[in-house]
């Protein structure tokens, strides 16, 4: 529900607030939304300040392969340090002032992605990485585990006194690599990890996406969003491994992927969350694409198949377009009502 000026003054005419109160009311509604929504505005600057905090991160990370290898960790781990403080001063500056909010929020999410460099850092100097990053034996896992668990600690911690969404893509990506790695630590590394892995990823997804449930709509930040693209990551990644993906499935199996993709469009209703449309619609086409393939492989028909599905899904979407309040009317009207307890609070402007 969208409150506008005009709702409040016909509350005043019909004597359920006083009139005076209605400019201070109105003003102060008008701050918590702009609040609210500085976030998840997609202006000029928000598309700047979440361009250059992606840039910095993917700079860092790449400069952690390279930098060992050339300074050793004494010199990743100081010049992680300073980032992180200037970070976290520059950030919190930022934060204290209502139209820096969100260059504020992503220094600080920057000053968490330093942890990991850090820790790294320190790890090198100890000579626990004697043969580089990329083994997959018990000692350098536990290594990674340190990372992951510190990373999501100070997630953790910095959400705890900055109510910033993006700080849940250090959490959520954390608590992923945790998932991941502790059962190749546990199996070690001769164990055969894939579909182990691969099950991990889709509960781990199902559990994001129950937190992300939890907090969806009940917190003045959108920390779900990041939480919902996560968990469906996890989720759909996972998922297809064991069953479109998986040599040894049947087409029984395989066609339950569409069907989980099917289900996951009718959830966008339920969730009021378009990213879960998007999700169960990729998952369809490419059950689509898969079956297609395996039917007109080296075919000339299979690239008139797909050009067919392509136009039939851009019909698909255009009488969905043209139906869509008629569609989702429909289908909430046949939501049980045990089930319409799930539908998180509406969230205002």
């Amino acid at each position: 529900m969208k409150i506008t000026r005009a709702d409040l003054d016909q509350a005043a005419r019909d004597g359920i607030i006083a009139t005076e109160q209605v400019t201070p009311l109105w003003e102060a509604l008008s701050r918590h939304r702009a609040a609210d929504a500085a976030e998840s505005r997609f202006d000029v600057p928000n598309v700047a300040y979440y361009l250059g905090a992606v840039l910095v991160i993917v700079a860092m990370f790449l400069f952690m392969t390279l930098a060992w290898r050339e300074y050793g960790g004494g010199s990743l781990l100081v010049l992680a340090l300073v980032y992180g403080v200037c970070f976290t001063a520059a950030g919190g500056r930022f934060w204290r002032r209502d139209d820096t909010r969100v260059a504020g929020g992503l220094l600080l999410t920057l000053a968490v992605f330093m942890v990991p460099l850090a820790i790294l850092g320190v790890q090198f100097m100890a000579g626990l990485w004697p043969e580089g990053l990329r083994q997959s034996a018990p000692g350098p896992t536990l290594n990674r585990l340190v990372i992951e668990a510190a990373t999501l600690a100070s997630g953790l911690a910095m959400a705890r006194f900055v109510r910033f969404s993006f700080l849940a893509v250090p959490i959520v990506a954390a608590a992923w690599l945790i998932s991941v790695d502790l059962v190749g630590y546990i199996l070690g590394p001769d164990g055969d990890t894939g579909t182990i892995q691969q099950s991990v990823a889709v509960v781990f997804g199902l559990a994001t996406l129950a937190v992300s449930w939890i907090l969806d709509h009940r917190t003045r930040e959108d920390f779900s969003f990041w939480g919902y693209l996560g968990g469906l990551l996890s989720f759909w990644v996972g998922f297809a491994g064991l069953t479109l993906f998986n040599g040894d499935a049947g087409d029984v199996v395989q066609f339950l992927f569409a069907l989980v993709g099917v289900a996951s469009i009718g959830l966008s209703v339920l969730f009021a969350r378009p990213i879960f449309v998007i999700f169960g619609s990729l998952a369809v086409l490419a059950w689509l694409f898969h079956v297609a393939y395996g039917l007109f492989e080296d075919s000339l028909m299979f690239p008139v198949v797909l050009s067919l599905i392509g136009i039939a899904v851009l019909w698909l979407g255009v009488r969905y377009h043209r139906s869509r309040a008629r569609i989702e009317a429909w289908l909430t009207a046949r939501i049980p009502d045990s089930w319409r307890r799930l539908i998180p609070p509406a969230r205002e402007g």
